[in-house]
């Protein structure tokens, strides 16, 4: 059925809307459809008293008998109505109800009236003739209107009125060639003698057929539509009236019976709403005729008045017939209108669109209640003072609109705070738009009325996205500058190595050239440590608190740099204030990185004379704090580039201050690896002039100690482990460390990728097992999880050379015990075996 609607003209929502309604099923075949047992009977049972209270208001009628009677009968209104309404596969129900209505009028006339059936034919034969002729008529019109609704509705709501229209015409039209037939040649010479005053037995029939064909058209209109108890209490209104008008009749006060009631029918069409017009006409008009008999019986036309009067009647039947069928439609047109309008709201209110109606010369608006909680007010406002909460880059466009009387449409868009004036950054700013239409009216004043649509989850899904691409954008240059460096500083002692083989193969000296290439190297790997502690600091360099003396701790980082800084003719100088001699807890190793980075930086790049190590203790609110100074007498740092003094590859520049090597990310390692401690580090003027970093970090006091704990032996560590399985898919890499390796454990063996890994395993059963991550055939990662897997639980070490990524994370997620960087030492090698076996302890 969607197709019946897509051609239908039209604009607008209902239009649009039409083409997903689907078609409308009528109220009573609808129920009858659903429950048809329980309809079914209603319909005969109403109908079958409806009979019995006509035949009671007919009985004792003149000019009443059979002949007229079925010339046509009442009852052909159960066909018309059934065979209209009812599914075809139900056709036999009104067929049904039809001859029970036949049987029961026929019987109760022929036992009240001993002269109803006439005595020159057989009863029988009478009554069966009559009931299957006036059936035959009735079925085929029916049917007619049901046809007339496939051909011509194009529209669903005119359903209604097609169907009632074309029944009771095609009825009127075969029952009054129907009756003509009848009269001349079925009914004997003698029944046409009947006293109807100057119209003939045929034309008193064609008024009776005339009255059915209306009544069943009024009665269509009723079983189409659909109740509800407004209209039916509605229709209780003009109900006394057609009872003073039933009793006035009785007492011989009207003008003429069915003008009357025609009357007043018609009042009530034009009076009420269309359904309750409807069903206050049946019940006015079935309490009339009970009552009276009019309409029922045919007077005679005795003068011209009389003539003139029946007439007028019928004219007034088919006027009101009329006025109900367009009711009816217009009551069907605003449920759809309704229902379009509910639609349409649902939609806005989802969509958060309101509606507004603004008085240009009173600046006074009018919304709805979205309209009014989009804005934050009530269903009414002054604009002037509305603007106070608008955004001041929006309030001139918004003004110049609102002022502006001869515009046709517009469409502004504005941003609004919540209070009563516009704050910038204040939570809940909405951002709408206007779509405003401006029309004069007749007493010359000018309103814009239209749709207000909040577009603030559009707003702040673009400022997301414009965030986000932002971020990417920044990203993306930041990769691309660590890339740069990477390159650079890796190039640089990448080249020197080449030179310095190169030179070595050349014929220098191991003597000449061993330091240098031992230099370069731990160049290169400083600057891949810088990456990795960059990228991953807390998992790169894990916290580890021990003991240790902070005088201990200056005195290794003064050594360690005082052969630089006497080639560079810089005095380091200790300031060790009381406790720099007593045991502290904390993470040494990462202060030790931290200090050596400060120290280097200052070396290097501050052009100093003299460089100082300070060491401090405070007490603030029960927690000891260490406070650690690197200060210089150099040229300090310009105040311009403080700012990104502690940002990743930032390179400050200026005189005295270029840097000629490193990553740029000394100082950013230096804050992060002081901030996973719970402390913090800052720049400030040195006292004489340079530049001065304070360190402040929470420790704890320590056991006394006499000496700081000998170091392990080496043998004692690596008791234990017999055999150790090293998996290395280089064979470089693969030799250096099992060279290592068997300085530790006597027997090592070596797989090339993981598969061999697991094969070894299985055979040899290694007590160690160190595993590179990204090998051929299978990595290190799925090796030890795939063991792992099997029950094995020998420590396993993982190993990776990259700087950046997530290999700790992965090899852990996989069952290490351990990840070590390469290049892996043998320290390295002889603190993890320490550690397995201290945990194994």
């Amino acid at each position: 059925m969607f197709g019946r609607f897509v051609s239908q003209r039209g604009t607008g929502p209902a239009a649009l809307f039409a083409l997903i309604e689907p078609p409308r099923r009528a109220y009573f075949p609808a129920q009858v459809a659903g429950r048809p047992w329980l309809y079914s009977s209603v319909f005969i049972l109403v109908l079958m008293a409806l009979t019995a209270a006509f035949v009671m208001a007919q009985l004792d009628a003149l000019q009443n008998d059979f002949v007229v009677d079925a010339l046509p009968t009442e009852a052909v209104i159960v066909l018309l109505l059934g065979v209209a309404v009812f599914p075809l596969r139900l056709i036999a129900v009104p067929i049904l109800g039809y001859l029970l209505v036949c049987a029961l009028g026929h019987g109760m006339k022929l036992v009240l009236e001993p002269n109803y059936a006439p005595p020159e034919v057989s009863r029988l034969l009478t009554f069966t003739v009559g009931v299957c002729l006036n059936g035959v008529v009735a079925i085929f019109a029916a049917l007619a209107g049901r046809v007339a609704v496939n051909l011509m509705a194009v529209q669903s709501r005119w359903d209604d009125a097609i169907l009632s229209v074309a029944t009771t015409f095609v009825y009127l039209v075969l029952s009054l060639a129907g009756i003509w037939v009848v009269t001349h040649h079925l009914y004997l010479p003698q029944w046409n003698d009947r006293d109807f005053g100057t119209i003939s037995l045929t034309e008193a029939g064609w008024i009776r057929a005339f009255r059915i064909a209306i009544c069943s058209g009024v009665l269509l209109l009723f079983l189409l539509d659909v109740p509800n108890w407004k209209d039916f209490r509605r229709a209780l209104i003009p109900f006394p009236i057609f009872m003073g008008a039933a009793l006035a009749e009785t007492a011989g006060y009207s003008l003429h019976p069915t003008v009357d009631v025609g009357l007043i029918c018609l009042g009530v069409a034009l009076i009420l709403p269309g359904y309750a017009a409807i069903l206050a006409n049946i019940i006015g008009i079935v309490t009339y005729v009970s009552l009276t008999g009019a309409a029922l019986v045919q007077a005679p036309f005795n003068s011209p008045e009389a003539a003139a009067l029946e007439i007028i009647s019928l004219i007034v039947m088919v006027v009101n017939y009329f006025v109900m069928v367009f009711r009816h439609q217009a009551h069907i047109g605003g449920r759809r209108t309704r229902e379009t309008m509910a639609r349409v709201q649902r939609v806005h209110a989802f969509a958060t669109i309101g509606y507004f109606i603004f008085d240009v010369n009173r600046a006074r608006v009018h919304v709805d209640e979205v309209a009014a909680e989009m804005l934050g007010t009530g269903d009414q406002f002054d604009a002037n003072v509305f603007v106070d909460r608008v955004r001041p880059a929006d309030r001139g466009g918004l003004v110049s609109v609102m002022a502006d009387r001869y515009r046709e449409a517009t469409l502004t868009a504005f941003s609004f705070a919540p209070g009563a004036h516009w704050q910038d950054g204040a939570k809940g700013i909405r951002h709408v738009a206007i779509y405003s239409w401006y029309e004069r009216l007749w007493n010359g004043r000018t309103i814009a009325y239209g749709a207000l649509l909040d577009r603030t989850d559009e707003h702040d899904r673009s400022a997301a996205l414009g965030k986000a691409l932002a971020d990417l954008s920044e990203q993306q240059s930041r990769q691309t500058q660590l890339f740069s460096i990477v390159s650079h500083e890796i190039r640089t002692p990448a080249s020197v190595i080449s030179m310095l083989i190169e030179e070595i193969d050349g014929g220098a000296s191991w003597a000449q050239m061993g330091p240098r290439l031992k230099a370069v190297s731990e160049q290169l790997l400083s600057v891949l440590a810088d990456m990795r502690q960059t990228v991953r600091p807390e998992e790169n360099l894990p916290i580890r608190l021990e003991p240790f003396r902070p005088q201990d701790l200056a005195e290794t980082i003064r050594n360690t740099f005082l052969l630089l800084a006497e080639a560079r003719g810089v005095d380091l100088v200790l300031n060790l204030a009381a406790g720099a001699d007593q045991v502290r807890i904390s993470d040494r190793v990462r202060l030790n990185q931290v200090l050596s980075n400060l120290l280097k930086n200052a070396l290097i790049h501050a052009e100093c004379r003299r460089i100082t190590i300070s060491y401090s203790e405070e007490m603030a609110e029960g927690q000891l704090w260490a406070a650690w100074r690197v200060s210089d007498d150099g040229r300090g740092i310009p105040v311009a580039e403080r700012a990104r003094l502690f940002l990743p590859f930032s390179r400050i520049t200026g005189t005295g201050h270029a840097r000629t090597d490193g990553s740029g990310l000394g100082l950013y390692i230096t804050k992060t690896a002081i901030e996973l401690l719970g402390g913090s580090v800052e720049y400030r003027d040195a006292p004489a002039g340079g530049s001065e970093f304070l360190i402040r970090v929470p420790e704890t006091q320590g056991v006394a100690l006499t000496a700081l704990p000998p170091r392990l032996d080496t043998a004692l560590i690596t008791e234990g482990f017999h055999k150790a399985l090293v998996v290395e898919d280089s064979d470089l890499i693969g030799e250096l460390l099992v060279a290592r390796l068997k300085r530790l454990v006597p027997t090592v063996i070596w797989a090339r990728n993981g598969l061999e890994g697991i094969e070894l395993q299985e055979r040899e059963r290694p007590d160690l097992i160190l595993t590179d991550l990204f090998m051929p055939k299978m990595g290190g990662d799925e090796m030890t999880a795939a063991l792992r897997g099997s029950g094995v639980c020998v420590p396993i070490i993982g190993m990776t050379a990259a700087a950046i990524g997530d290999e700790r994370t992965t090899f852990e997620n996989a069952g290490t015990n351990f990840v070590l960087t390469k290049p892996v030492s043998t320290a390295q090698l002889v603190e993890a075996l320490g550690r397995l076996r201290a945990s194994a302890a």
